[in-house]
């Protein structure tokens, strides 16, 4: 039963993966439903921006850059080593290398444009979002550690809620600030959620062939 929920969530995370792939297809189609969402996402945003409120959101975004994340994932993988957790602490570093790699060669393979706005200067191609895959790896273990491991309801509750809330900030700021387009943002969610999902049912799978 567990190999069939492990192949389950394999499977999960393969269609997941399928899904930001065929949304990068789309955006780069011109007319293309994700493109007319994101020009009109894009256009009502930029006639709400405020100055204060853009203030914030650098220092929101600066949580998914690459040398931030770095940080965080290190001090996450000592402390789930501390706790002997192996499992989240194996899933947290595969994830993290491999969403990279997946995110440069998708980038590089797609090559779409940046939002081109006034006063934003971002380079490097835009699908999917590198902070927005980022986040959601990091993050998404954490809220997965506190939702499984932690036993006192009000503290598991927090952390998955705040863990989940970061993450969708991180992916928030990103269209705010003008430096991706909205489908980068969720289809680098879709990224990260796949990978996470494929590492974890590969991960399950092997501790439960050599616990048998």
């Amino acid at each position: 039963m567990k190999n069939i929920s492990s192949c389950a969530v394999f499977v999960l995370g393969l269609v997941s993966i399928a899904i930001s792939v065929a949304v990068g297809f789309l955006s780069m189609m011109h007319g293309s439903v994700v493109e007319r969402t994101d020009i009109i996402v894009e256009s009502y945003i930029s006639s709400v921006r405020m100055q204060w409120l853009l203030d914030w959101m650098w220092v929101v975004t600066s949580i998914g850059d690459f040398d931030i994340l770095a940080l965080i994932i290190l001090v996450t993988a000592l402390m789930f080593a501390l706790h002997r957790q192996w499992k989240p602490l194996t899933c947290l570093l595969t994830s993290a290398v491999l969403v990279n790699i997946l995110t440069i060669m998708t980038k590089n393979y797609f090559e779409r444009a940046r939002p081109m706005l006034d006063g934003v200067s971002v380079g490097g191609y835009s699908f999917p979002s590198g902070h927005t895959t980022g986040a959601f790896v990091v993050f998404g273990i954490v809220a997965w550690v506190f939702l499984n491991e932690v036993e006192n309801k009000k503290v598991k509750y927090l952390g998955v809620t705040l863990a989940v809330v970061i993450g969708s900030l991180v992916g928030i700021s990103r269209v705010y600030l003008g430096a991706h387009w909205a489908s980068d943002v969720y289809g680098g969610v879709l990224v990260a959620a796949g990978i996470m999902l494929v590492i974890t049912s590969l991960i399950n799978y092997v501790a439960d062939h050599m616990a048998s």
